[in-house]
């Protein structure tokens, strides 16, 4: 009772036992793969362990519609007869449902073998050579630059590796494998941006280090002449020009956004279409005063990405009654942060914390004592 097929053997009419049993009952060898397939399906539809009680020899032969046959099949060890019944040796090795659960595990794991090769859109990938993928790692200082995640050469080395070499043009959208096409990214990103490009997924490379620019898809680096088989080296450039769309002034990449950095009418207008819930004034605010863990250069492109982080927030915290993010900003985060190490030593709720819960603090009273 295991379903409405049963396993062949493609091979089997030339099998010994099948060609015995031919010469046995004087039929050809497919009239005998025949017989065999109906006597199989009915024992597959009734037995469970290939065991059929109170069945005879003069039965198998009826049911095939071949004297001898019976014995033919006994004599080639196929089959089995005593007082109790038949019995078909090894009978869950060729059927049943176990036998038919392996069978399809077996085509599954071969058909994901080829896909896994292949890929799902029938594009065979390729291999990024080693050499590049320690350029990569070394120009981006092993930081991802969609997020700004940080590594070190001994932590990709072992088993805690986080970051991975991602196609900014996706393979499968006709990317390359040169050093132009490729990034570090960690793994998070890599799964979220999947097979699209920075473009269409929301967050272009915005935490480059000195010398390395974004642009029209592509990676470039001032020192073109430096071999990719070796390190960048350990010191940063002190400038980097920047030719953005608000100026093209030269700038030192810095981990706050600089005074001189201008949200222009057409960054306003870009982010009034593209983020629409966001409060451009706050969010400039608040990405102003945060500070980041790596030095940028690209501030236009770091204030675009604040603002779609902001937008998707947004997005993901809408409720009925309006538009309110349930997701903590960078700057959010650091200001508990510094509430919870002050809890920690005075073992008291910071004014700040029950303030922002909407309680009325009396200053001529203490701080509440933290519940133990």
């Amino acid at each position: 009772m295991a379903g409405d097929w049963i396993k062949m053997r493609q091979d089997l009419r030339d099998d010994p036992a099948v060609v015995q049993i031919a010469i046995l009952t004087d039929i050809d060898e497919d009239t005998v793969v025949g017989k065999l397939h109906r006597l199989w399906s009915w024992a597959d539809k009734h037995t469970t362990d290939g065991a059929a009680p109170a069945i005879t020899k003069n039965w198998v032969d009826r049911y095939v519609a071949q004297s001898g046959f019976a014995d033919a099949m006994a004599s080639a060890g196929w089959i089995s007869f005593s007082e109790s019944g038949i019995l078909f040796p090894s009978f869950d090795i060729h059927n049943g449902n176990s036998a038919k659960s392996r069978a399809e595990a077996s085509v599954r794991q071969r058909l994901s073998r080829k896909n896994r090769d292949d890929g799902v859109t029938g594009v065979e990938k390729t291999a990024i050579p080693k050499p590049f993928v320690r350029h990569v790692l070394n120009r981006d200082n092993y930081t991802c630059v969609y997020c700004g995640t940080e590594s070190d050469e001994a932590t990709e080395n072992s088993r805690k590796a986080r970051l991975s070499i991602d196609h900014i043009i996706p393979e499968t959208r006709g990317g390359s494998a040169s050093v132009a096409n490729l990034a570090c990214c960690c793994r998070k990103c890599n799964n979220e941006k999947n097979d699209r490009t920075p473009e269409e997924w929301g967050l272009e490379p915005a935490f480059l280090q000195d010398g390395v620019t974004y642009k029209d898809g592509q990676m470039s680096q001032k020192n073109r002449d430096m071999p990719v088989t070796k390190s960048l080296p350990e010191k940063r450039r002190e400038e980097k020009s920047i030719n953005t769309e608000a100026n093209a002034s030269v700038v030192r990449a810095t981990k706050k956004c600089p005074s001189s950095f201008e949200v222009t009418a057409d960054l306003m207008d870009w982010a009034t279409e593209k983020c629409p819930l966001v409060a451009q004034a706050t969010e400039t605010a608040t990405f102003r005063d945060y500070t980041f863990s790596r030095a940028i250069g690209d501030w236009v492109g770091a204030w675009r990405n604040w603002m779609r982080k902001a937008q998707k927030d947004a997005e993901a915290g809408q409720t009925k009654r309006g538009n309110v993010s349930s997701h903590k900003t960078f700057a959010q985060q650091d200001r508990e942060a510094g509430w919870a190490r002050w809890e920690a030593q005075t073992n008291r709720v910071h004014p700040d914390r029950i303030a922002s819960q909407g309680v009325v603090i009396d200053a001529s009273q203490n701080y509440l004592e933290i519940s133990q």
